[in-house]
């Protein structure tokens, strides 16, 4: 099994991936694209929300996105989130 530690968090945001990542030119096209979607979003690429983006129903799944987001607003809003 393979870890993939960069991964943090999922996008709604989809690009383009050429089948083949190769040639240099194809990688420097993702990263074109990925530096684009930056400049459109400064403030971070909006996340995929379960229930919204893939209509997830579950009531338990449901409960636990609106608890993460209570936690996630918390924490954001709280003084010493905008020290670090």
């Amino acid at each position: 099994m393979r870890v993939l530690p960069l991964i943090s968090a999922l996008s709604k945001l989809r690009i383009f991936i050429p089948p083949g990542l190769r040639p240099l030119e194809a990688r420097q096209s993702i990263l074109l694209a990925i530096q684009e979607l930056g400049n459109r979003f400064p403030q971070g690429f909006p996340k995929l929300n379960p229930v919204k983006d893939m209509k997830v129903n579950d009531p338990e799944i449901v409960k636990l996105v609106n608890q993460i987001e209570e936690v996630e607003q918390k924490l954001f809003s709280h003084p010493m989130h905008k020290v670090c």
